[in-house]
């Protein structure tokens, strides 16, 4: 084995794959305080919107392509070495992959975070209308792929499953705000992290730069995505809102709730939660 096989060994690699507006980014922050961290946000979902075999565009904005940042450049770049870091962790996107499963990066363990696609959708249609109340049930409907995300979700549970034989972890985000230390507990302990009471409280500073293309993590806060995990300064135990009516949500989430439900439903019963 080469010497560069065994650093990688030493290394702790992990990525949570999920839906946007499913707390990756809060996770992130809270992985700031994790000593020799690398933090990688969105690599795929950066190549879908700029690489070369781009597929995802924001309706009012128009990113500049960047042959550098194909999905085989990304594998590749994630697989890098990253001298001097004990833990690699990145979040991202699972269709944002668009089907390529084959891509995800070699030498990691895989968390799915999941959400209620009712929390999900309605988080990013507010979002949207927040951010172009003229345009924004239009972006809302054309930032989902067809499959709206839940379905690839699965999907590439199921892959994982395949490829390594292993069940991955299954966290839903009610769950993490119920109980913050000890889903978070879970998580240190599936992928051989040492839990600290830090990772509750991240503050509003961020102490570790993230790995990630300058032109999409900007239009990324321009939009507003990250208002929350930005300002929040930490979890809060406890602070699950009751799930809001079905009835009341806007037509075209109640049609995107529809589709999404039965894959949501699906990883929900893998879950893992501080009782199991």
């Amino acid at each position: 084995m080469s010497s560069e096989s065994r650093d990688k060994l030493k290394q702790i690699r992990f990525i949570a794959w999920s839906q946007p507006r499913s707390l990756t980014t809060a996770l992130m922050r809270s992985m700031e305080c994790v000593p020799d961290v690398e933090l990688i946000y969105e690599p795929f979902t950066t190549s879908a919107f700029l690489g070369p075999e781009r597929f995802r565009r924001y309706l009012t904005v128009e990113l500049p392509m960047r042959k550098d940042l194909s999905f085989q450049a990304t594998k590749e770049k994630m697989e890098m070495k990253f001298e001097g870091k004990k833990v690699i962790f990145a979040k991202d996107f699972a269709f944002n992959l668009n089907g390529n499963y084959d891509l995800i990066p070699d030498g990691y363990q895989h968390t799915f975070l999941i959400r209620h696609p009712i929390r999900t959708y309605l988080s990013m249609y507010r979002v949207w209308k927040n951010f172009n109340p003229e345009l924004g049930v239009d972006i809302f409907k054309t930032y989902f792929t067809p499959r709206l995300g839940f379905q690839e979700l699965h999907e590439l549970y199921n892959y994982v499953v395949d490829k390594t034989g292993k069940e991955p972890l299954v966290l839903d985000t009610d769950d993490l705000l119920e109980n913050p230390k000890g889903i978070l507990k879970i998580l240190c302990d599936e992928v051989g992290l040492e839990f600290s009471e830090q990772m509750l409280s991240w503050g509003l500073e961020q102490p570790v730069q993230w790995n990630a293309d300058d032109d999409y993590l900007n239009i990324d806060k321009m939009i507003g995505f990250h208002g929350n995990s930005l300002s929040a300064g930490g979890f809060v135990a406890g602070s699950v809102k009751p799930l809001p009516k079905f009835e009341d949500l806007p037509e075209i989430v109640q049609e995107y709730v529809n589709i999404s439900q039965p894959f949501y439903d699906k990883l929900y019963e893998k879950r893992t939660t501080v009782s199991n």
